[in-house]
């Protein structure tokens, strides 16, 4: 049934509107689409899981996060190993450089561990994006040059090491981005259909064309 819209003084039939909005009204009964906290209730609110909520957290990401928790004192011990073996045939400025780079490691790794469990598991977007913020723009370069540069001695157990942290940075940088993706595409999904929450019937004049509604 189409449904009438007053636009200025004249009523005018929409039926391809009434069309979208019945269309909406239908898919916000869909499991996974909360629309508002109205409908979901005080208990979404208080972080427990709805029976309509559908789960966003990216299963291989948690796994990759949490075998990387366990990795990351190994790979701190064998580092801290390796610069003391070699540290004393290192120029100075590569000694700087080399102490710079693993506590930059270190402090970046911790963080963005941190920041990508709470994003995951509570399937936020800003520390889903400060997760790959750190493993892209800080972490990456800083281990590819621990990998690439000759002259600060690359010894079998550090290659091993490294090698291993870059392959769960690689790993957890595409999983990530897949998770942020679909969170993202939910969140404004979920948006949007609030916009029409409370007037399934009507959409308002000044929504429309700007103007004031008139009755």
């Amino acid at each position: 049934m189409a449904e009438v819209y007053h636009l200025g003084c004249h009523k005018r039939l929409l039926p391809e509107m009434g069309a979208e909005l019945t269309q909406l009204r239908e898919v916000s009964h869909l499991p996974g689409l909360a629309v508002g906290r109205q409908r979901m209730g005080p208990h979404l609110e208080q972080g427990q899981t709805h029976h309509g909520h559908r789960v966003l957290s990216s299963l291989p990401l948690q796994m990759l996060l949490y075998f990387n928790v366990f990795f990351l004192p190994f790979w701190g011990l064998s580092e801290a190993i390796m610069l003391e073996l070699k540290f004393s045939l290192l120029p100075l400025y590569y000694q700087c450089l080399l102490v710079g780079a693993y506590l930059t490691i270190v402090g970046a790794e911790s963080a963005r561990l941190f920041l990508g469990y709470v994003g995951n598991l509570q399937e936020k977007v800003p520390e889903l994006a400060g997760f790959l913020l750190l493993s892209v723009v800080i972490e990456m370069p800083v281990l590819l040059f621990l990998l690439t540069d000759h002259q600060v001695i690359r010894m079998p157990l550090e290659m091993a090491v490294h090698g291993v942290l870059l392959c769960f940075l690689t790993s957890e940088i595409v999983a990530a981005s897949f998770a942020l993706k679909g969170i993202a595409r939910h969140l404004a999904r979920q948006f949007y259909l609030m916009q029409f929450e409370g007037r399934p019937g009507r959409v308002r004049h000044q929504e429309l064309c700007g103007g004031n509604h008139q009755p």
